[in-house]
């Protein structure tokens, strides 16, 4: 078996990480910029998808469609929610 990559979304402004898909274009934090960013494979267009996330990677989605991340600066696990809060559902073990 033969693999093909290629560079899906442009970096803009530093090392990306933590890619989540879903079902229409790609989200990826920006660590350094403090931001998720989304790109659409249709389009081509990248845009700040979320501000001032603390950090946040390692996003993966729920089977209810629902947004999670590893907040480094808050040292959490937070929700992404459609309205735009970002709800802390554990910083402590």
């Amino acid at each position: 078996m033969v693999w093909n990559f290629e560079n899906a979304a442009p970096v803009i402004g530093s090392i990306t990480e933590g890619n989540a898909w879903d079902g229409e274009r790609m989200l990826y934090s920006n660590i350094a910029m403090n931001r998720i960013m989304s790109y659409d494979p249709v389009t081509g267009l990248v845009e700040t998808w979320r501000d001032n996330t603390e950090g946040t990677n390692g996003l993966n989605f729920d089977s209810e469609g629902r947004l999670f991340g590893c907040s480094g600066g808050g040292r959490s696990i937070v929700r992404f929610d459609p309205n735009g809060q970002m709800v802390t559902i554990a910083d402590r073990l």
